[in-house]
């Protein structure tokens, strides 16, 4: 057993496991797991940003049959004319939800030991939504899937130093069958 994972270990008076779209709203399915491929374009950070906006509408009251208008809200194209940027010079995904909504986005804050401030990222999911996950690099020994967890020999997730950043939305947790803990999260 990983010692490492197992301090995401969310605050004992949270559920076990939780997942925003099964809690909160079916609809958000359809945006948590609609497929998304960056091409390796570095545009990460413009998809996470738009599955959060997406999310946070259905969470508004966007009606389902709205999404493919989201959808041509949030194109990759749309979101790079108006962050005014290209796609290979990479970004920040508070930048493009600025861009998306003309307010700053809020901030939990910046973290760079891992699993900072787990509690505080558990309740505001809980509480308003998915939420955009920025500035780790995966590890060298990274290996997963689509349907597994990210998972690395070292146990450990290297942050940001400047350079080549990724960014995920989270919309929950889960403990394994193996009793590691794991953030639910939509990857590009």
């Amino acid at each position: 057993r990983n010692k490492g994972m197992s301090r995401l270990r969310p605050p004992e008076d949270l559920p076990v496991s939780y997942d925003c779209h099964s809690s909160c709203h079916l609809a958000l399915g359809g945006v948590i797991h609609e497929p998304v491929d960056q091409q390796n374009r570095n545009t990460c950070w413009l998809h996470a940003a738009a599955t959060a906006f997406k999310c946070k509408a259905v969470l508004s009251g966007c009606r389902v049959e709205d999404i493919s208008e989201l959808n041509c809200l949030c194109s990759e194209e749309r979101l790079l004319r108006l962050c005014g940027v290209s796609a290979q010079a990479g970004g920040d995904p508070a930048h493009a939800l600025e861009c998306l909504t003309g307010t700053p986005p809020s901030r939990l804050g910046h973290g760079l030991e891992p699993y900072e401030r787990v509690k505080e990222i558990c309740r505001w999911m809980m509480r308003e939504g998915p939420v955009v996950v920025a500035s780790f690099r995966p590890p060298d020994d990274f290996i997963g899937s689509s349907t597994q967890p990210y998972d690395c020999r070292s146990g450990r997730t290297t942050f940001r130093d400047g350079n080549s950043p990724h960014a995920v939305v989270s919309y929950g947790w889960r403990k394994t069958e193996h009793g590691i803990w794991v953030w639910r999260v939509k990857n590009s």
